[in-house]
């Protein structure tokens, strides 16, 4: 009788495809959430500085 098992070296393969995937979506999940982190942070950067440059000499900052 013929064995239809696949081989050890096969199934390996496809784990290690499939962890692979996961590792590569739970990678990308982070950075993604870090960016969009970041884009927050630095839109409230620029209305601090913005804020900052009215205070010390509106007249300059807005260009009259």
């Amino acid at each position: 009788m013929k064995n239809n098992r696949p081989s050890n070296t096969i199934i390996n393969a496809f784990l290690l495809v499939v962890a692979s995937l996961a590792i590569y979506l739970v990678g990308a999940l982070i950075i993604s959430g870090f960016q969009h982190t970041n884009k927050k942070i630095f839109k409230q950067l620029v209305v601090q500085v913005e804020n900052q440059l009215n205070n010390i000499s509106p007249s300059i900052y807005n260009g009259k």
